[in-house]
């Protein structure tokens, strides 16, 4: 399969101008989907509770398994911003005890 690279409607292999726009076309084709690439919930969970996991697990997969990938990374974007944030408020919670605010 070719698609124009400014339509993106789908054109003839031998295509060299697009015959729906009328610019010319690059050779190159788009990568055909993956079958075993599903948007997996347990990656994004894995992500949020192991950061590390997802970012390592998105980074190897984001070629190959794009959807997956994309659960992974989003797992742990929000498992690190929600650390960060817990750790600010149990910081901020021992120091007002330290310095006796409560």
């Amino acid at each position: 399969m070719k698609y124009c690279t400014h339509c993106g409607k789908e054109i003839d292999e031998k295509a060299v101008i697009c015959v729906h726009c009328g610019c010319p076309v690059e050779n190159r084709t788009v990568p055909a989907e993956n079958p075993n690439d599903t948007n997996h919930v347990l990656f994004g969970l894995l992500g949020a509770f192991v950061p590390i996991a997802g970012l390592i697990l998105f980074i190897i997969w984001r070629n190959e398994y794009p959807k997956r990938s994309k659960a992974a990374g989003i797992g742990a974007l929000i498992g690190w911003i929600s650390g960060m944030i817990l750790g600010g408020i149990v910081g901020a919670a021992i120091g007002a005890m330290t310095y006796g605010l409560y």
